[in-house]
Parts: C-alpha cells; structure tokens; sequence
C-alpha cells in the first residue's frame, strides 16, 4: 500500500507569508477598532476584554486553520503582543501590559490545541483515505440520535446566549453598542460551528426556526405592545441566519468535495 504524504509543518513560502501578515493586520484591526472606536476609555474597561476575547476567538481559529506554518502564528503573536505591551509600558498611566503577558499566554496556548486538532484531524482523514479511499459520504439528511442530539445542545446554546443578553448583561449595565456587538460574535462563532459540526443539512434551520419562534412567543407573553416590531425582527434575523448557514453549508460541501478528488490516486496505466 502506498504510504501518506508526508505532513510538512513548517512550510515557508509568499502564500504563508501573506496569510500571517493578514493574520496581524486582523489584530490589529479588532484591537484598534475596539481600543478606539467603541470604548471611549482607550485601553481601559471589561468591554476590551469581553469583545476582542471574543473576537480573538475566531481569528486565531482562521489563523490555526489556514497557516500551513505553524510557526508563523506564534511569530505573530509575538510581535502583536509585544507592540501592545510597549505602548502601553510607556504610557503615562500603565498598567495593562501586566495583564497583557499572561493574555499572550493564553492566546499561544489557544493556537497551539488548534493547531495539534486540526494536525489530528488530518492525518485521521488521511489514514481513512487509505483504508477506504473511494468511499464518500454523499448523504445531506441523516437522520439519528447523534444529529438529534446535536440540534438540541445548539438548541440550548443560543438558550444560554439568549438569556445572558437579556437578563445578565442589563444587569451588568453593559453599553447597547458593546451587548450588539458580542452578540453578533457569539450568534457567528454558534452559527459556524452548527452549520459544521451538523451532517443533516437541515437540521441547522430547525434550530434556528424553533429558536427565533421561542423568542417570538416568550416576546408575546412578556410585553404585548411591540408584538409586531419583534416578528418582523425575528423574521429578519432567521432569514439572516439561514442565508449565513447556507453559504457555510455551500462552502464546506464545496471544501469536502475537493478533499476527496484531491486524495484520489491517480490511475496507472497497465502494460
């Protein structure tokens, strides 16, 4: 039997050379955007925290998956940090940038599961494609306790999400700009990995039409005046949410599609 292909961790080329200098410019975007656009006080405040957390959260997780180099996001990182802790070290009033080692910590060591997930995960695909290479899973409606189960959790996940941005953060007085903003981050983080994680194609929609129609009926009995305005917004935002799955749904059938092709043997020609 053929052997695998040999995983090369620390390829160096233009292409991961730009995907790192992306990576850094992402940072820097989401650290600077919040630093100095939403919160009005510059470097200081939980809403910092909460929402470049959260939207660390899905960069690093691109970065992980996309970088071939698996060095090339810990570089980054280093000198992303690095910049943040100087500056602020020789501000006038510092303080972060003891804050800011340990969150460097956290970062590379969040980089580093998902790099040795995804390199798991490879060379499982691979050792299956050996085993078994011509064998496809062409099914888009599976139907078991396994997918069952897995539209429940998600069920209760944005449950969770719901009841945190309606009860937990007015109490906590967050601003309407910052509850915005972190709920839009964690609705994409559950929407990506529901239309990922999910193999019955429409099982997220069901998720989602049970959960946007719980919301409508929890909405009505709460407060009878703006029935109307919330149906419309549900409806708005369920139709948001089914086109955002529906295109991650197209783009990783799309993706699987070209793995398999692509882990094909080529056929030999016989004398």
């Amino acid at each position: 039997m053929k052997p695998a292909t040999p995983i090369n961790l620390f390829p160096c080329n233009t292409r991961e050379v730009w995907l790192g200098f992306l990576f850094a410019l992402a940072l820097g975007c989401v650290y600077w955007y919040q630093a100095y656009y939403v919160n009005p006080l510059g470097w200081r405040g939980l809403s910092l925290i909460i929402v470049t957390f959260f939207a660390f959260v899905g960069v690093n997780f691109y970065a992980a998956f996309l970088i071939q180099n698996r060095l090339i996001p810990h570089l980054v990182l280093i000198v992303f940090w690095s910049l943040i802790i100087l500056s602020d070290y020789i501000s006038p009033d510092a303080y972060y940038y003891k804050s800011a080692g340990v969150a460097f910590l956290i970062n590379v060591g969040w980089i580093f599961v998902l790099q040795m997930a995804f390199l798991t995960t490879k060379r499982r695909r691979m050792r299956a494609n050996e085993t078994q290479p011509f064998t496809e899973n062409t099914k888009l409606f599976p139907w078991n306790t396994r997918e069952l189960l897995k539209g429940f959790l998600f069920f209760l996940i944005l449950n969770a999400v719901y009841v945190f941005q309606a009860f937990i953060a007015p109490a906590w007085k967050f601003d309407l700009l910052l509850s915005i903003m972190l709920l839009t981050l964690v609705m994409t983080l559950i929407l990506y990995y529901l239309a990922l994680v999910s193999q019955n194609r429409l099982m997220p929609y069901l998720v989602m039409a049970c959960f946007w129609t719980q919301t409508v009926l929890l909405s009505l009995l709460g407060t009878q005046e703006q029935s109307e305005r919330m149906i419309q917004t549900a409806t708005t935002m369920f139709l948001v949410s089914a086109c955002f799955i529906f295109s991650l749904q197209l783009r990783f059938l799309f993706t699987e599609k070209y793995r398999s092709r692509r882990d094909e043997p080529e056929p030999t020609l016989s004398h």
